[in-house]
């Protein structure tokens, strides 16, 4: 949860860090590593939490 709140200079809060990373972690754990893992589910998951990937 730290890792994620220093990632997004604090704009997520304790209570969002922790559904994003229980969200992250069950959907790596159901998903192919073929595939990318969980990694593609954290991008969409943070993308939906109101966080733009930038280049």
């Amino acid at each position: 949860m730290i890792r994620i709140r220093v990632l997004t200079d604090q704009y997520l809060d304790w209570k969002r860090a922790f559904i994003v990373i229980m969200l992250w972690e069950f959907s790596s754990g159901i998903s192919l590593g073929m595939i990318g893992g969980g990694f593609i589910f954290a991008i969409f998951i943070l993308n939906r939490e109101g966080l733009h990937m930038k280049a």
